[in-house]
This record gives C-alpha cells, sequence and structure tokens, in this order.
C-alpha cells in the first residue's frame, strides 16, 4: 500500500459533530487507506460551547492508541481571530500568544513536536520580519519541521517566504466550486485561493493544502449540500462533473477532488468529511489524474472536452 498520499484529513469535527467511536472510525478508516497526513488547530471546535481542544486532545487519544506516532504527519495551527467560544485580544497573531497555543497544542496532543505549524490568520499589524522570526525559533528548537500560513493573501505570502525559505504549505478556501460570498480585507478573514495566488505559490514553492476542497460536497450531493456553493456558475459546473464523471467511471466526488489533484503545481487537499466509506472513496483516487483539457472544461474555460 502507498502512504505517501497526497491528501489530508481535516479533524475539525472529532469529538464534537462526531463522537469518539465515530472519529475513531474515520480515522482508523483514512490510516487504512494509506493517508497519513492529518490537519487540525488550536481553536478546533470552539464554534460550540466547550469545543475548544476538543479536536486536538481526541486525536491525541488516537495517536497514543493505535501507537503511531512515527507513521502519521502532524499539522495543526494557532494564531486565529477570535470568535463564538474563542475570546481572543486583538493582537492574536503576537507571536507572545502563538507560542502559547503552539505549547498547548502540543500538551493537548501528547507529543513534542509536530511536522507543520500554521499560522491560522493574517493580521498586517504584525510585521512579517517578527513572524519569520518566532517560526525560525520553533525551527531552532526542533519542535517543527515545516511552516504554513492560512487564510493568507498573495503579497503576505510572497513576504513570508522571502523572509522565511522554509515556509512550505499555504491553506486557503478552494475547490472546483466558486463561493458564492465575497472576500473582504478585515484583519484574520476567511479567504479563499484567487487566481493570483497560484502564480505566487508556483514562484515561492508553496504546496497549497487547501480546505472545503470538495466544495463542502456540493458536487457528490448533486448540489444538495454546500448550500455557500450554490450558483448558476456552479450549476453548470456540477454539470459537467456529471458529465465527466459518467465518461470516466468516477464518482462526482473524485471528480471533484482530482480537480485539485491534477493541477500543473503541487496541492496536496483537505478532506473534511468524518464518514468512512466517503474516506476510502476519496483515498483511492489519490493518485489518479485528469487532464488539463479535462480541468479546463470543467472550470468552465472552455466547452470542448474529449475523453
Amino acid at each position: 500500500m502507498k502512504t505517501d498520499v497526497p491528501i489530508w484529513l481535516g479533524l475539525a469535527d472529532i469529538g464534537t459533530r462526531k463522537d469518539r467511536r465515530e472519529s475513531f472510525a474515520a480515522m482508523d478508516a483514512f490510516f487504512e487507506a494509506g493517508g497519513r497526513q492529518f490537519d487540525t488547530a488550536h481553536c478546533y471546535a470552539a464554534w460550540q460551547e466547550n469545543g475548544e481542544g476538543v479536536s486536538e486532545r481526541l486525536f491525541g487519544e488516537w495517536i497514543a492508541e493505535r501507537d503511531v506516532r512515527n507513521e502519521i504527519v502532524i499539522a495543526t495551527k494557532g494564531g486565529h481571530v477570535g470568535f463564538g467560544h474563542y475570546p481572543r485580544p486583538e493582537r492574536y497573531l503576537n507571536p507572545e500568544l502563538v507560542r502559547r497555543d503552539f505549547d498547548e497544542s502540543l500538551q493537548r496532543m501528547r507529543v513534542n513536536r509536530v511536522e507543520v505549524y500554521f499560522y491560522h490568520r493574517d493580521h498586517r499589524a504584525e510585521s512579517i520580519e517578527n513572524l519569520a522570526g518566532f517560526m525560525s525559533s520553533l525551527f531552532a528548537e526542533k519542535l517543527i519541521g515545516h511552516a504554513g500560513i492560512s487564510n493568507w493573501t498573495a503579497p503576505r505570502a510572497k513576504a513570508m517566504a522571502a523572509a522565511l525559505p522554509k515556509v512550505k504549505y499555504w491553506q486557503n478556501q478552494w475547490s472546483l466550486g466558486q463561493p458564492n460570498w465575497k472576500p473582504n480585507d478585515h484583519e484574520g478573514a476567511t479567504r479563499f485561493h484567487l487566481e493570483e495566488d497560484f502564480a505566487v505559490a508556483e514562484e515561492c514553492g508553496y504546496v497549497l493544502t487547501p480546505y472545503s476542497s470538495t466544495a463542502n460536497g456540493f458536487y457528490g450531493s448533486n448540489g444538495q449540500n454546500g448550500s455557500t456553493f450554490d450558483s448558476a456558475d456552479n450549476r453548470k459546473r456540477l454539470e459537467r462533473v456529471n458529465q465527466v464523471s459518467e465518461q470516466t467511471g468516477f464518482t462526482p466526488n473524485q471528480v471533484a477532488l482530482m480537480f485539485l489533484l491534477s493541477q500543473p503545481f503541487p496541492v496536496q487537499p483537505i478532506i473534511g468529511t468524518l464518514d468512512p466509506e466517503r474516506i476510502v472513496e476519496l483515498l483511492s483516487i489519490s493518485f489518479q489524474r485528469l487532464s488539463q483539457d479535462a480541468l479546463a472544461f470543467l472550470d468552465l474555460r472552455t466547452d470542448i472536452w474529449t475523453p
């Protein structure tokens, strides 16, 4: 079995929307299908009362019970703006605060280092030099293997790559579907990838690790799920996903994920489903690719596609 699967399992909902048994079943299914990369965050799942830290703690229990620490890649994130049951100061990306986030994340997961550490949001009041310096200190202490940024704009991502050549991962929302909400310029905002991001990613050598990678199930449910992706253009994309599915034998959900995996630059999507059957379905196409013509057809850039 190949274990270099270029897909991450998102753990935002373990222990909350999914109970312990269901969460363990999902992580087991991912691991048994060859998945080794797991993504969580300090703030998960503070959108629910008493939810902060639940994801990291339960993940830590799974790691210990399955004795897999040396076989997996852990990514977590700190430095998130305040929301819901997650109060934060105005300078939520202050390196001193992020260090507390980091140390607490390690304690929750019962590990002494992580393979990837992300800034979960950006805050332009914090200088790139200070942010790069903090990540450099984690490298110096051998606490992280790689650095990453999440929900950052292209100019700041480019500046970070210049200041910290070891930064590797860039995690914004991205899928075949275009969200039906507009990005804003507020500090700490959720961001989806814009066209300008891809040139910066290639120039700087980023690996993109997008979340909401199957448009929240919009394509896999024939448009019944993923309401934030319900638009006229995405309905057209849905028709084309179904057409490609019929011609290739891949499921619509697989086609949607393959849109990202088939890009001409490195992409390692995060899947958010915790349904073991869906996890196995998606990991089964980890090394399958669509043609560039198929990508253009799916994304409405051409009306011509020959299977």
